[in-house]
């Protein structure tokens, strides 16, 4: 069971400080207010608004994400909120059954889609 994380670890990034962290990664893609990493065999994506959502990376890998990006924090969260899912992929047709995804792509557009929903559920959880 592949395993998809959304933590919401800062009120916002200094974008343009993770971009420039990034930048000399081969699979790195900037798209409009999200940076989207291919990293340790899985999926990461770095939203400005301080949320991470992170596919298929192992806990150490997710770890050493976090210390990365720990530097471009602004205002970040003493307690980061923090949501883990499990997937699975080559499914039939896109479902989602309480915590689990069930996917027919693992393209990083079609991921991030899944991804704008968790971390923007993820930043409304900071509100509450």
């Amino acid at each position: 069971m592949n395993r998809c994380t959304s933590v919401c670890i800062a009120k916002r990034f200094d974008f343009e400080g993770v971009e420039h962290q990034f930048s000399n990664l081969e699979q790195a893609n900037s798209y409009r207010d999200v940076l989207h990493l291919e990293v340790a065999g899985g999926h990461a994506f770095i939203f400005n608004y301080g949320v991470l959502v992170l596919w298929g990376l192992s806990q150490e890998a997710e770890r050493t994400l976090h210390r990365k990006v720990a530097g471009y924090c602004i205002a970040p969260h003493p307690d980061p909120i923090q949501v883990a899912f499990t997937y699975h992929l080559d499914a039939e047709q896109n479902r989602i059954d309480g915590n689990h995804f069930s996917l027919t792509s693992h393209q990083p557009l079609d991921l991030l889609a899944v991804s704008h929903a968790l971390a923007q559920s993820s930043k409304l959880t900071e509100f509450e």
